[in-house]
């Protein structure tokens, strides 16, 4: 077994472990245990040890590859490096001992996720990553229905201190049904990207039924920005797929017309039965209704942002007060909800670190989409890289933990690889291809 083999396994020990947060799992459903810790420690030896295998005389490939993605790791440290110094400036500093050992975490991890991709993809291990990654997330999403059936819910367990969500929205293994409607839609990115390996009827019928529990994990999120980015990847799927776009946008558009105006209200009709049938809880209810009332084109449904509204309004007066430079590493969320979050990831950037940042976060993000649009590059490989970028600029929308979340990192290196792999190899020698 060469060390190719063992930079795999302890890569994928790794993934199991914080994927599926098995130490916080165990730890919330067992108690405080001595299990628990050792999972927790497992996850930084496992990570630390493939690292290490790695550096060991590593093929100028590899260097070549990391440089390319240190640029995303320097850009990562220069915007929050800003948030630093605006914090500072404006003698507001009194949060940094929270948030900037969690930042430097998050570019610590971003440091080692880049040199891991590089070595598997020149070692042509990245395909297997792809197949391991579908495999644990479908896990982290099965989890979903099973613990809710089970009537275990970690974010009860997580968060003490607050009220129960009366909702009743189920969280699986990840104790937030907003991260966890996030990676069903992962889970459902992964599923149709996996499409092109079968050919058989059986295994898509059975892809097929694996989409239909993802979908239905999804619906006991009651995730608003879940439900639309999960509609929104599934109609860019068939459109990247479609040999002749310009008739299926017009096959689109007509199902679009027929939507309106005989689905929706069918739904409407079918959803106050199906209420009343199976005795759903009224709040439940609402937060279903408000989904179709995103959806449909009537203006005179009124659409509940779940106070995401009110937090937008004083986040924009907030940053009027300092535009420029921000309010620095942490202050904005404190001062705008108590350390409960802004609920945006792009107001908390331009908060923290100004208009002048963001415009640059901005112009590097939306060129990197640019390049992948218009670069000659497969379908499928379109379609994945693509479909993460765009889910993740959605979930931006209306969460603020993208740039501290490792598990959300992972993919944001990932998809950098991708697109290096498919620039340098030129389709026909490259990894993703074969």
């Amino acid at each position: 077994m060469n060390r190719v083999f063992f930079v795999n396994i302890f890569f994928i020990i790794y993934l199991i472990i914080v994927i599926l947060n098995l130490n916080i799992s165990f730890d919330l459903i067992l108690g405080k245990s001595s299990f628990s810790a050792l999972l927790y420690y497992s996850s930084i030896v496992s990570i630390l040890i493939s690292f290490l295998i790695s550096i060991y005389k590593p093929a100028l490939k590899i260097k070549f590859f990391f440089g390319k993605i240190l640029k995303f790791i320097l850009f990562f440290f220069i915007l929050y490096l800003m948030a630093f110094v605006s914090g500072v400036i404006s003698d507001n500093f009194k949060y940094l001992y929270i948030y900037l050992p969690i930042l430097l975490k998050s570019a610590l991890m971003l440091f080692v996720f880049s040199w891991l991709f590089s070595y598997l993809l020149v070692h042509n291990q990245i395909v297997n990553y792809i197949n391991w990654l579908t495999i644990i997330i479908l896990i982290s999403v099965f989890s979903i229905p099973i613990l809710k059936n089970l009537n275990i819910e970690l974010s009860y367990l997580l968060y003490t201190d607050l009220l129960k969500d009366d909702i009743g929205r189920a969280s699986g293994v990840f104790g937030n049904a907003n991260i966890a409607a996030q990676f069903c839609v992962f889970g459902i990115i992964l599923v149709l990207y996996n499409l092109k390996n079968y050919s058989r009827i059986i295994h898509k019928i059975v892809l097929f039924v694996i989409l239909i529990i993802i979908y239905y994990s999804l619906y006991l999120t009651f995730s608003n920005t879940g439900f639309l980015n999960a509609l929104i990847i599934t109609f860019f799927y068939f459109v990247i797929k479609s040999k002749n776009k310009v008739m299926l946008l017009f096959k689109l558009l007509i199902v679009f017309v027929l939507f309106q105006l005989f689905i929706v209200p069918f739904l409407i009709n079918f959803l106050d039965d199906y209420y009343v049938t199976n005795n759903i809880p009224r709040i439940q209810q609402e937060k279903v209704d408000n989904f179709i009332n995103i959806i449909s084109i009537d203006g005179s449904k009124k659409v509940d942002f779940s106070y995401r509204d009110e937090l937008a309004e004083k986040a924009w007066r907030k940053i009027d007060q300092s535009p420029i430079i921000g309010h620095g590493l942490g202050s904005f969320s404190v001062d705008i909800s108590n350390h409960q979050g802004v609920h945006n990831s792009y107001l908390q950037i331009i908060g923290e670190t100004g208009f002048l940042i963001f415009i640059t976060y901005l112009f590097i993000f939306f060129r990197f989409i640019y390049k992948q649009i218009y670069q000659n590059q497969l379908d499928d490989l379109k379609f994945l890289v693509l479909a993460v970028l765009f889910s993740i600029s959605i979930y931006m929308l209306t969460s603020h933990d993208v740039l501290y979340s490792e598990r959300l990192l992972l993919f944001l290196v990932f998809i950098e690889i991708i697109y290096l792999d498919n620039k340098y190899f030129n389709n026909k020698k490259s990894y993703f291809g074969k």
